[in-house]
């Protein structure tokens, strides 16, 4: 078997990088000046700028411009309350109410107010409050009665009744 002697890599000292990585590198204007002067070879294209620097002669620096963060555009959606029943069980049902926090509204308080309403359990879930009960236009007459930022086009029903599954422990 033939023994292969491993590639001599240089590196730059201005940069650190591979001299063939020195193009990428933040201090490419001051890397040219060594390269200029140890390894012309390594950017034939740069030839002459490489004769200026040893000739004295002072090259314009290329200005590289910062990198700018893509801007986000905010597109002005149209804040909707949605307020849908979720059965659990057979016979029970929780409504469910989403998009208060788009409002503002803080929802720990919202709920606290809605159980002494409507004496009944309710619980802030994520991003959204859970009532126990088929509630849907006794909530909708007291978020319209008790926030007057909310108008009644601002609430969506939604008629689908969906399967709230309830995690029981595992069975054996």
């Amino acid at each position: 078997m033939e023994k292969v002697n491993p590639i001599e890599v240089i590196y730059c000292p201005v940069c650190t990088f591979p001299i063939e990585y020195c193009e990428y590198s933040e201090t490419f204007n001051e890397c040219k000046k060594w390269l200029a002067v140890n390894h012309p070879e390594a950017y034939p294209d740069l030839a002459e700028d490489f004769a200026k620097i040893r000739n004295g002669e002072v090259v314009p620096e290329e200005e590289k411009k910062p990198a700018s963060k893509p801007k986000k555009v905010k597109i002005a959606e149209k804040k909707q309350i949605v307020v849908s029943v979720l059965k659990r069980g057979s016979t029970k049902n929780i409504t469910k109410v989403e998009g208060l926090k788009e409002f503002g509204l803080n929802l720990k308080d919202i709920a606290k107010l809605f159980r002494k309403t409507f004496a009944s359990g309710c619980a802030v879930v994520e991003e959204s409050i859970e009532i126990q009960g088929e509630l849907v236009d006794e909530l909708i007459e007291k978020i319209l009665s008790e926030f007057p930022s909310i108008k009644e086009d601002d609430i969506m029903i939604s008629e689908t009744h969906k399967t709230k599954k309830v995690n029981k422990g595992q069975k054996k």
